[in-house]
């Protein structure tokens, strides 16, 4: 198979891919982007039941179905690309004439792009139809994530002393969105390696990297001597906290690159 990235073909593979997916996984994508709705409905229907009152989900508890929701997507990549390991479909899509790296492209996009935007867009969406149409649910989402970044803009003492530290505002944004990349490429990884029981062997390895990390943070901190820093001038302190985050960035950065090279490596060499 040709290993060179042709646009045209890749237009064409990637319009069959969408396409597979909404056909395998719309019911899936369309519950958990309407699961505002489903709380509403919900809601009211008991309040009507219970209370004889009529009232929508407060903003709290909204917010905290979004959020699980959200993790529920992320468990869910495991499953947009986890035929692959099956023999019958997963030697279909070997077969299919477009090159590996069009395959690849198509896939990071689709996990890290599309999937993830289309879930925000349904998810906030429906919820501010909501908040317009009734007027006891209050605020929508969208409100309250506005609110809570205009309380975190930074001043102007903020932003010197970020550029000081040679770390802008933009490195936290960037830090999550990174972070996220990783999340969902750790699951992706895990659909396609595993050929059964492919969330719980994700969570297990998760488990298991939690332990490891505990335990060797219960043997590094203590030998850690932070007392020099307790008098510390204010240069040696903006070092240490300019350090800490680039390292945070620099370790997340170096995994989501090395789980998507795993991600290729086993696109690359998968067989059945």
């Amino acid at each position: 198979m040709n290993e060179t990235f042709s646009f045209k073909r890749f237009g064409t593979y990637f319009k069959y891919d969408i396409t597979r997916l909404w056909r395998k996984h719309s019911r899936a994508v369309i519950l958990m982007g309407f699961s505002g709705v489903i709380l509403y409905v919900v809601w009211v229907f008991f309040g009507l039941l219970f209370n004889q009152t009529y009232c929508g989900p407060a903003l709290g508890a909204r917010y905290a179905v979004f959020a699980i929701v959200a993790l529920v997507l992320e468990l869910y990549m495991t499953r947009f690309y986890g035929f692959l390991t099956d023999k019958k479909e997963g030697s279909d899509w070997i077969l299919i004439p477009a090159s590996k790296a069009e395959k690849f492209v198509s896939m990071l996009i689709n996990t890290l792009i599309v999937i993830p935007v289309a879930f925000l867009v349904v998810s906030l969406g429906t919820d501010w139809l909501i908040c317009l149409l009734d007027k006891t649910v209050g605020d929508p989402m969208m409100s309250g994530v506005t609110n809570l970044m205009a309380n975190m803009q930074f001043d102007e003492a903020d932003i010197v002393l970020m550029k000081e530290m040679m770390v802008s505002p933009a490195f936290f944004e960037a830090l999550t969105i990174v972070s996220g990349f990783a999340n969902y490429l750790f699951f992706l990884l895990c659909g396609i390696c595993f050929k059964k029981n492919k969330i719980f062997y994700a969570i297990l390895i998760i488990f298991g990297l939690s332990t490891v990390l505990s335990t060797l943070s219960a043997f590094i901190i203590p030998g850690l001597d932070l007392s020099n820093y307790q008098y510390a001038d204010e240069e040696t302190l903006k070092g240490l906290v300019r350090g800490i985050m680039i390292t945070m960035y620099v370790v997340t950065t170096v995994l989501t690159l090395g789980l998507g090279w795993g991600v290729w490596r086993r696109i690359s060499t998968i067989k059945h």
